[in-house]
């Protein structure tokens, strides 16, 4: 087993194939020129005329002197006009100490758009939890499992442990990543990486090429944490990065070029990104500033970015295919980007719209009333889908302005066939609250931005000894370090944010609805929040027909998070299928 310069390789370490002794052919019948290249001088035998033939197979040697089959070396693939041997690359992985087998091929992501994907089977001394392809017992095609398996065999569902294993995968896709570009040349290196507890067999015990999964779900930047989008720009520039890069899921620290990008996507990408804010950036910014987070902030510092004014409350966290559109209101925070994930697990079915707070960017009024926010935001769906049926919901305060909304459509003649609240306290339980002092206020806050109570840190009585302004800077610092906020959050965007957010605290305490013609779903956490009650409480008072009740895994900050949400997402979509199947 020899190295491209024809050099023996240690045990354990993969090169190519080759064959020689007495045993060996003379080369090929009447084909001199594929003699020439397969039968080479052999530089071992210590004789003139000796020859080695090249099998083209990639092979290591064991220890006690057995040869492992790895794979092809001769099986050509073009990559935009490049022309790239599989084969090479699968030598390149397995010659990894963490790689136990490997493959690649080529994937379409769209016309002339083609890229290398690499599967790998870690060593059991390596393995983290992985990917355990699934293949129906009645045959059919390979599906997306949401089960994992561990090394010891045992499938566990995908839980907050199964993610924290993940997070090993994804180290040690980082660094399989660094071990190929010291090894090949750039466009060598796969765009993407799915690890595999096994690579999938025919019957005959080759490889399944079919059944290999796209990546998918779980494809996210190597060796870095999944950061969502935090304000309204950066949710832009992810969704604008699904599209170009045709992909289920951009964290805003993923590199574009690491994705999949290349300069054909870039070119395609800036466009996207003029069309959306109005800055045209030259390609040198992508490459200077290759993550959404990068990207975002440097269009922030543009002048030419669009000007502001007051615009619709409508955002399309996620454009979907067909059907109804579901609205979803902002919390008390009254931004929509807590919704980002939700979206991405409900998929493209349909589209989905947040609601977010007038005022919250700073052009135009922050709304006082429960009855106005409903009032504006009716205005808004009506524009976007002029008669109903409607799909409505919110989490937090945003189911409480959603209900006030059923209200108003129904009193406009509209139907509104579902009315999802999750986890949003009932408002006859919200008039028995004491009024929040600033501390609870300022805690709940920061919860609401997605801080956890971890982040807090400090003791009731150190937060009690701070100033109202100081207390505010600590929570930004904490977000900041966090990764829960734009690192270039002004410390008078932060207060604009907590005044718009103790206004909505104000308006939902001060709610006093009038009951609704109709059915109520209700999500609720299956833990309770620390500082946080029943949320239940009394909504079967205003639910004409009643409520629907579903419990959802997690408390009420984290059931509309990782890894939660994805049970959320699951629950909801059963419910839009039943209040559309009709429609």
């Amino acid at each position: 087993v020899l190295d491209r310069g024809m050099r023996p390789v240690p045990a354990g370490v993969a090169g190519e194939l080759y064959i020689g002794g007495v045993q060996l052919a003379r080369g090929y019948l009447n084909r001199p020129s594929l003699t020439a290249e397969r039968f080479v001088p052999d530089p071992f035998s210590g004789e003139g005329g000796g020859r080695l033939y090249r099998t083209g197979d990639a092979a290591c040697l064991r220890a006690g002197g057995e040869v492992r089959y790895l794979g092809r070396l001769d099986h050509q693939v073009k990559v935009r006009g490049l022309r790239i041997e599989p084969g090479e690359i699968e030598l390149a992985l397995a010659s990894h100490p963490a790689v136990q087998e490997a493959t690649v091929l080529v994937r379409e992501y769209g016309p002339s758009d083609q890229r290398l994907v690499a599967y790998l089977v870690p060593d059991q001394k390596h393995a983290p939890v992985v990917r355990q392809p699934f293949r129906p017992e009645e045959g059919g095609p390979l599906t997306e499992s949401s089960f994992y398996e561990s090394p010891n065999g045992t499938p566990e569902q995908h839980d907050a442990g199964a993610q924290q294993q993940w997070h090993s995968a994804e180290a040690l896709i980082a660094d399989v990543r660094r071990h190929l570009r010291e090894r090949l040349p750039e466009y060598m290196v796969p765009s993407a990486f799915v690890p595999l507890a096994r690579l999938p067999l025919t019957p005959n015990g080759k490889l399944d090429r079919r059944a290999l999964p796209a990546p998918g779900e779980y494809e996210t930047a190597a060796g870095t944490q999944f950061v969502g989008p935090r304000d309204a720009l950066e949710l832009r520039l992810t969704q604008i990065w699904k599209e170009v890069l045709g992909v289920h899921i951009v964290g805003v620290r993923d590199n574009f070029f690491e994705r999949g990008g290349h300069s054909l996507l870039a070119v395609r990408l800036l466009a996207r990104v003029q069309r959306a804010t109005g800055v045209a950036l030259p390609l040198s910014v992508l490459f200077q500033n290759p993550t959404v987070e990068h990207l975002a902030a440097h269009v922030r510092r543009q002048p030419g970015l669009a000007p502001r004014h007051e615009s619709s409350p409508l955002v399309e966290i996620q454009r979907g295919d067909g059907g109804p559109a579901l609205f979803f209101v902002h919390p008390s925070g009254g931004n929509v980007i807590c919704y980002a994930e939700l979206a991405q697990h409900l998929g493209t079915d349909r589209h989905f719209y947040g609601l977010q707070a007038r005022g919250l960017d700073g052009v135009g009024p922050v709304l006082t009333t429960v009855e106005e926010m409903a009032t504006s935001y009716v205005e808004a769906v009506r524009a976007a889908q002029p008669r109903g049926p409607y799909l409505l919901g919110g989490w937090s305060m945003g189911g409480l302005v959603a209900f006030e909304m059923a209200r108003q459509l129904q009193a406009l003649g509209q139907e509104v066939s579902l009315l999802a609240l999750v986890d949003t306290i009932a408002p006859a339980s919200a008039h028995r609250l004491a009024e929040p002092d600033e501390l609870s206020l300022m805690s709940n806050f920061a919860l609401d931005m997605g801080l956890s109570w971890e982040h807090l840190r400090l003791s009731r009585d150190e937060l009690l000894g701070m100033s109202p302004d100081r207390l505010l800077a600590h929570v930004l610092e904490l977000a900041t370090a966090a990764g829960v906020v734009p690192p270039e959050l002004e410390p008078s965007q932060i207060e604009r944010l907590y005044h718009v957010f103790k206004t909505n605290v104000r308006a939902m305490l001060d709610y006093e609805p009038r009951p609704l013609h109709g059915r109520i779903t209700f999500f609720r956490a299956e833990e309770r929040a620390q500082g946080r009650g029943e949320t239940q409480g009394d909504w079967n008072d205003f639910a004409l027909e009643g409520v629907e009740l579903l419990d959802v895994p997690g408390d009420h900050f984290t059931m509309v998070r990782a890894p939660h949400v994805k049970a959320l997402a699951e629950s909801l979509a059963r419910c839009l299928e039943d209040a559309t199947s009709c429609v």
